[in-house]
Order: structure tokens, then C-alpha cells, then sequence
């Protein structure tokens, strides 16, 4: 019985100093990031990753994070390819979008611009939002 409990404990400090290490890496190296949680769009997300790439390369000191909500399609294999060749930072997590940001937010803090793509998404629309994103950023948007 003992075994369990320090073996549990153990567990559940790894835990804590492992949320604490990826949220203190992401929040010291960037001082702005861009999320895009994914599910289910196979058939865009290569080309909105490509895009995205480009449009946080342009930000200085942004990260580019994807969270995919367990995709049942090929979304996360071509994500998966797609990190490897590029820059940016690949969780499988949660299948709610709340959860998903809750997340992002715990790693980020405010400093977070979300952009949701799923199968209803066209690529127009998610590019036309990734230009409004790197707008956001570039500009200061207070007196427009």
C-alpha cells in the first residue's frame, strides 16, 4: 500500500514540475503566440499550416502552436508530417474547444490569438482570419 501512494505522489509531482517547466519555456522565449486548434480538416490544414508558418514568421518573438481536438480523420498524421518540416510546436489534446483553449492559456497566458479550423472551415476563410492575425499584431489597432 505504501508503494502505491509514494508511486502516485511521485507521479503527481512529476506532473506539476513538468506543467510548470513547458509553461515557464513558452512564456520566457515568446512574448506573443498563435494557436490553431484543429479536428477534422484533412483536406485544408496543410495549406492553412503553410500559411500560418509564414504569417507568425513575420511577428517577432511569436510562437506557433497547434493543438488537434483527436481528429478521426488524417489531420493529425499530415500535422505530424508537417512539424517536422517546419517550426511550430504539435498536441494532441482535448476534443472540446474549451478545453483546448483552457490549455493554450495556461501555457501563453493572454498573450494567445486562436484560430479554430474544422471541417465546416474553407482555407479562404482561415487564411483571410490568419491575415487579420498578423494585422493584429503588427499594427496597433487602437485607433482604427
Amino acid at each position: 500500500m505504501g508503494f502505491y501512494f509514494w508511486l502516485a505522489l511521485f507521479l503527481v509531482l512529476c506532473l506539476i514540475i513538468f506543467i510548470f517547466y513547458v509553461r515557464n519555456c513558452y512564456s520566457q522565449e515568446y512574448s506573443c503566440a498563435v494557436l490553431l486548434i484543429t479536428h477534422n480538416c484533412a483536406d485544408i490544414c496543410e495549406g492553412v499550416v503553410k500559411e500560418a508558418v509564414k504569417q507568425v514568421a513575420s511577428i517577432e518573438d511569436c510562437a506557433f502552436l497547434i493543438i488537434d481536438r483527436n481528429s478521426t480523420d488524417e489531420t493529425f498524421e499530415i500535422l505530424k508530417r508537417l512539424s517536422l518540416k517546419y517550426k511550430f510546436e504539435l498536441l494532441k489534446g482535448p476534443e472540446d474547444e474549451f478545453s483546448a483553449m483552457m490549455h493554450a492559456k495556461n501555457i501563453f497566458g493572454n498573450n494567445c490569438v486562436l484560430l479554430l479550423i474544422d471541417e465546416k472551415t474553407s482555407f479562404s476563410k482561415a487564411k483571410i482570419r490568419l491575415a487579420a492575425i498578423r494585422h493584429s499584431f503588427t499594427y496597433s489597432t487602437l485607433f482604427h
